[in-house]
């Protein structure tokens, strides 16, 4: 397993900690909120769009990544997009609160794991570039 598939499975991990931290912590809140579940659609709707994205993520790596398909590279880096889109949403609505909102640490850990993942794609590109003559 080469570093592109390392750190496209660690993306599809911390993506699956993030909608686990965002139902977690709303059921938290919703127990001292007295808007009750009402308040919870936004979180609801990120969260089925979380385990929507770990579907995606899966079938990326075991259907190009990990057999090396011709168009392996623009999946990767389709997913790459994908995902800033998402913690780019949780930020978002983080400052929209102004406070902590579910799934905003998870968020701040795929921005680890998405940087590291494009350094991947870059050197791995980089290296095949230099390596041929």
């Amino acid at each position: 397993m080469d570093r592109l598939e390392r750190g496209l499975i660690y993306t599809v991990i911390v993506q699956t900690a993030m909608p686990i931290e965002v139902i977690y912590i709303s059921m938290k809140m919703a127990q001292w909120s007295t808007g009750g579940m009402v308040r919870l659609m936004p979180q609801i709707l990120l969260s089925i769009v979380g385990f929507i994205l770990i579907v995606i993520g899966l079938v990326c790596y075991l259907v190009w990544v990990r057999r090396r398909t011709p168009r392996h590279r623009l999946v990767v880096w389709s997913w790459i997009v994908l995902e800033a889109c998402n913690v780019g949403l949780v930020i978002a609505m983080a400052a929209q609160w102004r406070n902590y909102y579910p799934g905003l640490l998870s968020s701040l850990v795929m921005v680890v794991a998405l940087v590291n993942l494009g350094d991947a794609m870059v050197t791995t590109r980089l290296r095949r570039t230099v390596s041929t003559p």
